[in-house]
């Protein structure tokens, strides 16, 4: 092989591999929200299925909650995303056990494909796995006079979490999941408010409101976004609805991260094959130029 050829060769290598790198980045760059969500709710399937294995009954759950709600019993409903919730002091190291051990139930959103756990404790760490039960509004098992609040993240770049609870509309569901009990509410209601008006949030004698929460419009968290939803019936076609969720949602993460995978072969395979087809070309270069040298002594 000339010296010329070799650098040809070796100039080929090194495009093929800066290539692949700069085409790995984009594609990486693009990928990260979905391959971070997918993870996002791998971690929460994870979660719920730590939670489930405990098998805590509704009425169980319940005394969990009434035990946070003393905690906050006196409290106004603070702003979830002031620097005092999000700076709340959670008192054991977060794990996944520590994650279940403050896990109250499931959220379901079918109109967005959306399941996520509930916590108890409205702290930043939480909200960035799962949506927060606020302990000072009422208990997501409901009743008659009781207004829960769930709040959750959205604009974060590795979980999609709230973020499109904004496309909620009226008749869509609200579904939570405590023990194994379901209860369904239905939205009747969207405002954007102030962080600091609760007057939204307030219970109504005799009715059983739950309200969604989150920072309004994304990036900018000036307002509070409120999507208030009305108790209804639990159906069997709601039940349904909500297997299909997880089932599908699960469905979707692996064949992401199975075409993840795969693209990453690929690369793999174009590096290895370009580096074999350079390494052959220069080891018959050597052995030519060797018999030459034979053939002239």
């Amino acid at each position: 092989m000339t010296k010329q050829k070799r650098k040809t060769g070796l100039r080929d290598v090194l495009l093929t591999l800066g290539m692949v790198v700069s085409l790995t980045i984009g594609a990486a760059a693009l990928a990260y929200p979905s391959l971070a969500n997918a993870y996002s709710d791998w971690y929460a399937d994870r979660l719920i299925a730590k939670r489930t294995q405990d098998k805590k009954s509704q009425e169980a759950l319940a005394a969990q909650m009434a035990k946070r709600q003393e905690e906050a019993r006196g409290e106004a409903l603070l702003d979830p995303y002031s620097d005092e919730s999000l700076n709340g002091l959670v008192s054991d190291p977060i794990s996944i056990d520590i994650y279940a051990k403050h896990m109250i139930g499931e959220i379901f959103l079918p109109a967005i494909s959306q399941y996520l756990p509930v916590f108890d404790v409205a702290s930043d760490q939480f909200l960035a796995r799962g949506a927060a039960w606020l302990a000072s509004s009422s208990k997501i098992t409901g009743g008659a006079g009781t207004h829960s609040v769930v709040s959750g993240h959205s604009g974060i770049p590795k979980a999609s979490l709230f973020n499109n609870i904004a496309k909620l509309k009226k008749g869509d569901l609200i579904i939570y999941k405590v023990g194994d009990v379901y209860e369904a509410y239905q939205v009747f209601q969207k405002k954007t408010v102030k962080p600091e008006d609760s007057k939204a949030i307030a219970v109504k004698s005799g009715e059983d409101l739950t309200t969604l929460v989150t920072c309004t419009p994304i990036g900018i968290n000036s307002h509070r976004l409120l999507v208030t939803g009305r108790r209804v019936p639990f159906t069997p076609s709601m039940l349904k609805t909500v297997k299909n969720i997880t089932k599908e949602t699960k469905t979707k993460n692996h064949l992401m991260i199975a075409g993840a995978a795969a693209f990453v072969v690929a690369m793999i395979a174009v590096v290895a094959t370009t580096l074999k087809s350079y390494l052959k070309k220069r080891s018959k270069g050597r052995r030519k130029g060797t018999v030459a040298n034979v053939a002239k002594i």
